[in-house]
């Protein structure tokens, strides 16, 4: 089980972001790449 605790003032668009780094680190962690790395070079992209 994941459980997520976004702050009370998040907007939608956040959320979306927050989302989507999050799979591409599941996606990442499932072919064996190192999660942290893939997540660090989304953030670098934003």
């Amino acid at each position: 089980m994941i459980r997520f605790a976004p702050p009370l003032s998040i907007t939608k668009s956040e959320i979306d972001e927050g989302m989507e780094i999050f799979e591409e680190a599941l996606r990442a962690s499932e072919q064996g790449l190192d999660a942290h790395q893939v997540t660090e070079e989304a953030f670098v992209a934003a």
